[in-house]
């Protein structure tokens, strides 16, 4: 049982595995199946993308091709591509995508069976065996009936079907023969890419933009070549297109809308057009011959606008101007320092960049549209202004110019006028001119190389640009010195509140002091100058005296007048305005020389006195009436009336006949005057020289002095006393230029002696002998003494006995006078009561005629005397030209027998002689005035009559001991004063004791008048408070009152003339108190005292027209800008 049980469990066991077996036998199968299946696949796969790649190329070679060729409108073009897509997706889905889903099992692939069949029909030896198997397994699984037999033979077919691979039934290889269907479509393609490219790119390009129009291939095409269609809105757009090709059109279009336009020809490839303003999106398309471009899109972008601007400017305070707000300009013209605030206002902009000076400024928005900049204006310079935004980057930039006004240095100019009357004061008129104003105007000098200036403020109008200015500089009491030099200027100060105050100067003017050799020799160039100006005018008042003269008689033979004596009145108008010319031009050198001298020159009283009256004479030179005179010549050239004209001209030769009487005293005086002067000067050097020689020989006595050192002085005063010589040489051409020479003393032996001991001086400093040189010094010294007391003769013998035979010549000629005019005046009566019919009429004639004659004597001794006797005045001449004039016209009236007309003549004629002897009259009193005053003995009659300095006294008094020495050697010996040698007593007729005695008399008149003005001196110290010097100068009077006694009873002795060394001794020491004296008073008078004694009629008219302009600035409204107030300021000047 148990054996039974084994072995059907055995059994069953057995058949369960052989089950196993059969079904792992039969899943093998499968597998193998399925790998078939797959590769089943692959090969389809392979072998469709053979058929797509091939059906693909062929068609699109094929579409591309018609499409290149045919052109086709849109709508077949859509077709064709879409024909074209739908195939491409058709064969795709085919050959590629079924067989890849099949592959990977996505949806139904073939069934075992259908494998099972394909497998069969490969080999031969499975047949229909495969397929059987299947059919089997497949009834096995329906049947309910035992399977055993069919498993098993199932299984014994799969055994034997177990060895055969399946899936060498497909082979990969065999899909090479589907190959040549790409070779076709490649070769094509390659064929047509290479020889037409654009076959398949322009077909493929139109195929797929199937909606956009194509036009048909031109034989060249259009390139636009901006870089790109973008145009800025409001502005034009230049479109720039080139064609090229192998055929170029002559002529392009462009298409706007349904309006084409002619494009513009630049070159044969080249064309442009502009569209103008262009507001929005524009769309064109190009043609030329037919053909046309695609269609193109220019976009209109959105432009950043600067819509307007403003610029407010803030003006410097000192420049006075109102600060602004300009509207949209950019080109500003400001003053430095300005501060400037712009503020901008935009459209469509998103940034805006300001430039100024090269440099980006900051810009603050305010707002979306609104910007502000703010900045200090010191430079010129341009801006720049540009907007942008996300579209437009680089717009038109706005280019603005700045010009900046630097605050300029101030302009100043001055022209200086010395005073008339004192050289030391110099009268100023300026301008100054600046931009805006000034600070200060000041005047600097500084004397000499001090390095201390002295600057003095001048106030002026500091709010305006324009002023004048005038100055007065008085230095009259500066502490100059001969050679100093003054450097002095000007200088203003701008109100620049930019840069600080600038200022300006004017130049650098100088006013050198003239030493006294610069003096003399300026004094001599100008004598000479005026000498030969004076002669020259007395040449050329005897000519134009003869013209006029030639002319009056050439009238007496003519009945009517022409051209020609037209002519000749002309001749003699222009002569007579250049002899007026030439008077006034000596008047002023003289006038201007007097003032030097005065001003730099301590000239004698005298010598001033002279100087003033001379200059009195040149004013009267050219007098009025006979200005008048020509005046009338001159408008009778129109009427050219004979009896007028003769009349005239008969005025006018009398007029003349005054002037050259005139021109010749005044030459004559002058010529005095300066050898008076010439002779001063040289004894003030000859004293000066022999001082020195005095002090360089007490120098040489003293041991400790250096030899060689006092040698080199000598050397020089040498050649001072050589100048000396050389003056003194001169002075005697001056004398022997006189009318009337002085009689020079003869100083030959002094001279060669004075020569000698300095030259042996000399050569003893030389050998160190100081001893003897300074015995040779002394000498030489003592020589020049000599000189000096000789010339000092001279000059007193022509002041003392001068005046007396002036005064001796005026009462004769006043005796003369007096009997002419008591004669004239009995011939007068008589005349008047004689009727035509008197046969006296020619006695009346013959004595008419004496009385010319007589006159004619007093009219030569009267010009001889007034060139002497400066205080005549010049109507003296005008008298007795009055004189001649109507006696002569009386005499004439006497040979008509015409009564009346002659009376009336010798009336006027007698009335001139009284007049005359008035004159005269008045002249003697006044010499005589002037000689019982003392001032007779160092001037001559006439003057001012001003009070004697103790210097003036001292020199009087020298001159008084020269006098007194050479009477007390003439009395020892028995001669008069001034005898010739060799020459004895009496032998001159007039003199012996009776010329002796009033020598004497003159001698103690002077002194009388020295001692008078010592004792007003006296006097008027003692009113100062100052009673020891007053007490000093009563003993000095005592003494001269002593010597006036000697005088008188003609007892010159030795004790006189020693009392004469005490007098000169104590009026030296005088002299020098009342130096100290004058200091003193000149330092109190100094202190806070404006001396402006006058004003020149030039200063005077610069103050009048400095009013005028003040006045006009007036007018001018303050709120003018400065460009309008140059304007102003500039008008003013051009109508002064």
């Amino acid at each position: 049982m148990l054996n039974f049980l084994g072995s059907k469990r055995s059994n069953q066991h057995h058949k369960e595995r052989k089950q196993r077996m059969i079904q792992d036998n039969y899943n093998f199968l499968l597998e193998k199946l399925d790998e078939f299946i797959r590769k089943y696949y692959k090969n389809q796969l392979i072998k469709g993308s053979i058929y797509s790649i091939s059906i693909l190329t062929i068609s699109f070679i094929s579409f591309t091709a018609m499409e290149y060729f045919g052109h086709f409108g849109n709508t077949f073009r859509t077709i064709l591509f879409y024909s074209f897509l739908l195939l491409a997706i058709t064969v795709l889905i085919k050959f590629i995508i079924i067989p890849i889903s099949k592959l990977y099992k996505l949806g139904s692939n073939i069934s075992h069976a259908q494998a099972a069949e394909i497998i069969g029909k490969h080999f031969t030896t499975v047949s229909d065996k495969l397929y059987n198997v299947l059919q089997l397994k497949h009834l096995t699984k329906d049947s309910s009936q035992s399977t055993a037999l069919i498993e098993a033979g199932i299984n014994q077919k799969i055994i034997a079907l177990k060895p055969i691979p399946f899936t060498n039934a497909i082979d990969f290889n065999s899909n090479k023969k589907f190959l040549k269907y790409l070779i076709a479509p490649f070769v094509i393609f390659i064929a047509v890419g290479i020889v037409n490219p654009s076959v398949f790119t322009d077909g493929t390009q139109r195929l797929v933009a199937h909606s956009s129009d194509f036009t048909p291939m031109a034989p060249f095409e259009f390139e636009i070549l901006n870089a790109d269609l973008k145009g800025i809105k409001n502005e034009d757009f230049q479109l720039l297109i080139k064609i090229k090709g192998e055929v170029l059109p002559e002529r392009a279009f462009i298409q706007l809308g349904d309006n084409s336009f002619l494009l513009n020809k630049i070159d044969k490839s080249n064309f442009r057009y502009t569209l103008k303003n262009i507001q929005e999106d524009i769309d064109f398309k190009l043609s030329a011959d037919g053909f046309d471009s695609r269609n193109y899109t220019i976009s209109a972008q959105p432009k950043p606008l600067l819509v307007n601007f403003e610029v407010a400017i803030d003006y410097p305070a000192y420049t006075g101007m109102k600060n602004e707000v300009i509207q949209d300009i950019g080109d500003l013209t400001i003053p430095q320092g300005s501060l400037l605030k712009w503020r901008f206002y935009t459209t469509s902009s998103e940034n805006l960049f300001f430039a100024f000076r090269d440099s980006i400024f900051p810009v603050q928005q305010n707002n979306l549209d609104e910007y502000v900049v703010q900045a200090k204006a010191m430079y010129s310079n341009g801006y720049q202004i540009a907007t942008s935004n996300q579209f437009v980057h680089n717009t038109d930039t706005l280019n603005y110019s700045l010009t900046v006004i630097p605050d300029v240095y101030p302009m100043i100019s001055v022209e200086q006028k010395a005073d008339s009357s004192v050289l030391k004061r110099i009268f100023f008129k300026g301008e100054i001119k600046d931009d805006y104003g000034f600070n200060r105007l000041t005047f600097n000098y500084k004397v000499g190389d001090s390095s201390k200036r002295v600057t003095t403020q001048i106030p002026i109008n500091k709010s305006t640009t324009q002023n004048q200015y005038f100055y007065v500089w008085d230095f009259e009491n500066l502490p100059l010195k001969a050679g100093d030099e003054i450097d002095y200027y000007f200088e203003v100060f701008d109100n620049d509140g930019v840069n600080g105050s600038k200022s300006s100067r004017t130049q650098k003017m100088q006013f050198k002091v003239p030493t006294k050799e610069e003096l003399e020799k300026k004094s001599d160039e100008r004598s000479k100058e005026i000498v030969n100006d004076l002669e020259k005018s007395l040449a050329d008042a005897k000519k134009l005296k003869k013209d006029i003269d030639e002319l009056n008689k050439s009238l007496i033979d003519k009945e009517k007048l022409g051209w020609q004596e037209k002519k000749q009145l002309e001749e003699i108008i222009e002569a007579q305005k250049k002899l007026r010319e030439k008077i006034e031009k000596s008047k002023n050198e003289n006038k201007k020389n007097n003032l030097e001298q005065k001003e730099f020159n301590e000239l004698d009283q005298d010598i001033l006195e002279k100087q003033e009256k001379l200059e009195e004479l040149f004013e009267q030179l050219m007098t009025p009436e006979m200005k008048d005179l020509y005046e009338e010549l001159e408008k009778m050239m129109e009427e050219l009336n004979k009896d007028k004209l003769k009349d005239q001209l008969d005025k006018i030769e009398l007029s003349n006949e005054e002037l050259e009487k005139e021109l010749d005293r005044s030459l004559e005086i002058f010529k005095q005057l300066e050898f008076e002067q010439k002779l001063n000067e040289t004894i003030e050097k000859l004293d000066e020289l022999q001082k020195k020689q005095e002090e360089l020989a007490k120098k040489s006595e003293d041991k400790n002095e250096n030899a060689g050192e006092l040698q080199k002085e000598q050397e020089e005063l040498n050649k001072k006393f050589d100048e000396l010589k050389d003056k003194m040489d001169e002075l005697e051409k001056k004398n022997e230029a006189l009318e009337n020479p002085n009689e020079i003393p003869e100083m030959k032996e002094e001279e060669e002696a004075v020569k000698k001991e300095m030259e042996e001086s000399a050569d003893q400093l030389g050998q160190k002998n100081k001893k003897k040189a300074a015995e040779s010094q002394q000498n030489a010294a003592d020589e020049m003494q000599k000189m000096k007391d000789k010339l000092g003769g001279l000059q007193m013998e022509m002041q003392s006995a001068g005046s007396a035979e002036d005064m001796e010549d005026i009462r004769a000629l006043l005796e003369n006078l007096i009997q002419l005019s008591f004669d004239q005046e009995a011939l007068i009566d008589d005349v008047k009561k004689a009727n035509r019919t008197d046969p006296k009429f020619v006695d009346y004639s013959q004595a008419q005629k004496k009385l010319i004659d007589d006159s004619k004597t007093i009219e030569d001794s009267l010009f001889a005397l007034s060139k002497r006797v400066m205080q005549l005045e010049a109507t003296v001449n005008k008298e007795v030209t009055a004189i001649k004039s109507n006696m002569k016209k009386a005499l004439g009236y006497l040979a008509d027998r015409n009564s009346s007309y002659a009376a009336s003549n010798q009336q006027f004629a007698m009335t001139s002689i009284n007049n005359l002897a008035l004159i005269l009259d008045e002249a003697l009193q006044n010499m005589q005035k002037q000689m019982q005053s003392g001032q007779g003995s160092c001037s001559k009659p006439g003057g001012k009559n001003p009070k004697p300095s103790a210097a003036q006294m001292k020199k009087m008094q020298e001159q008084m001991k020269e006098q007194m020495q050479k009477m007390k050697e003439a009395m020892e010996n028995g001669k008069n004063p001034g005898d010739k040698p060799g020459s004895k007593p009496g032998d001159k007729p007039g003199q012996g004791q009776g010329g002796m005695s009033k020598e004497l008399a003159q001698m103690a008149a002077k002194q009388a008048a020295i001692r008078r003005e010592l004792q007003k001196m006296s006097e008027e110290l003692e009113k100062n408070g100052e009673k020891g010097a007053g007490g000093n100068l009563k003993k000095l009077s005592d003494l001269m009152e002593q010597n006036e006694t000697d005088i008188v009873n003609k007892n010159i002795t030795r004790q006189t003339m020693m009392r004469q060394e005490e007098i000169l001794t104590r009026l030296l020491e005088s002299e020098k108190a009342e130096r100290e004296r004058e200091k003193d008073n000149k330092r109190e008078s100094k202190e806070g005292i404006e001396n402006l004694q006058r004003n020149p009629n030039d200063f005077f008219e610069y103050n009048k027209q400095k009013e005028k302009e003040v006045e006009l600035l007036k007018t001018l409204p303050p709120n003018y800008l400065p460009f309008y107030k140059n304007k102003t300021n500039l008008y003013f000047e051009n109508i002064k």
